[in-house]
């Protein structure tokens, strides 16, 4: 049996994951989907902070931790705090934390990209994350990268770095959209089940 920390991205809440929680707990897991505040008036340390407190509420000594898109920086945050309990980090569409940058940075100046959806006005996009490189991405880690994302513009980016790192990296690709929690839950259980796997 595993432990599951889901994390969402953007202004969503914990309920993003309820269909992909029920097949994960369906078969013995125990599965776990914070809330974090709204990524318009909260910076991101203080959604990794949200969330390593939820951690420590429920007691949990080591899990799978899963973030999706704007999710994807909060547990890079959450790793770097407290690595040793992190078994397996998973990014789900998500860009690929920078030492030291924003979302913000990362989509106008690394990618030259201009997209509507990254919003300066929110504090959370511009605030940058501060981690060790070395802590966070020692660990054993998955990247899912959703080939009909709305974001496939900029993740495509990610992906390929993640490719070219060749750093013991498992990398899946899924037919959907950028939320396949929403549209196929299935698909998305079957790679966290199989990452699971890892641990025996």
């Amino acid at each position: 049996m595993a432990n599951y920390v889901l994390v969402h991205g953007g202004d969503r809440d914990g309920s993003l994951w309820d269909s992909v929680k029920i097949l994960l707990e369906k078969q013995g897991h125990r599965v776990f989907c914070p809330s974090m505040s709204s990524i318009k008036t909260t910076t991101l340390q203080e959604n990794v902070n949200e969330v390593v407190q939820y951690i420590q509420s429920h007691n949990l000594e080591s899990f799978i931790l899963v973030g999706h898109s704007y999710g994807g920086f909060v547990v890079t945050g959450v790793t770097n705090t407290i690595p040793n309990q992190v078994d397996i980090l998973i990014y789900v569409d998500s860009l690929l934390p920078k030492n030291g940058k924003s979302l913000y940075d990362i989509v106008t100046i690394d990618y030259a990209s201009q997209d509507p959806a990254c919003d300066q006005s929110d504090k959370a996009v511009v605030s940058k994350l501060n981690f060790d490189t070395k802590t966070v991405f020692s660990r054993k880690k998955a990247y899912i990268h959703c080939l009909k994302s709305e974001f496939f513009e900029l993740t495509k980016f990610t992906y390929q770095e993640i490719k070219d790192a060749q750093d013991d990296w498992l990398i899946f690709c899924l037919d959907t959209t950028h939320s396949p929690m929403l549209t196929h839950p299935k698909e998305l259980a079957v790679i966290l089940l199989g990452c699971a796997d890892l641990l025996t």
